[in-house]
């Protein structure tokens, strides 16, 4: 995207460098590094669940036992919402200063 938005090869379309800078500052902003990292702490309680849950012989028992594993962490985030957004704020801030923004 820096190439395009420095007017790299002339192959790109006339809005493609308008475009670019738009989609650069947005993706360099600290908005989006938080709302990335906050949405990505939020989801990776799903994720090992829903892998889980896919596999072809799951017993019934055990996929509501990790369910509700998932559903106490959860409980967990929104009880604790302070210290949740005090350590994801702090991980926002070292996100942001490895990239420089």
């Amino acid at each position: 995207m820096e190439d395009i938005v420095e007017g790299g090869p002339g192959s790109w379309s006339t809005d493609s460098p308008t475009d670019a800078q738009v989609l650069l500052l947005v993706i360099t902003s600290t908005d989006f590094f938080v709302s990335l990292l906050i949405t990505n702490n939020a989801l990776g309680y799903l994720k090992g669940v829903t892998t889980s849950l896919q596999a072809q012989a799951k017993v019934i028992v055990e996929a509501s036992r990790e369910v509700n594993c998932v559903k106490a962490a959860q409980q967990d985030v929104r009880n604790n919402m302070d210290d949740h957004n005090i350590e994801w704020f702090c991980q926002a801030e070292q996100l942001c200063e490895a990239v420089g923004v």
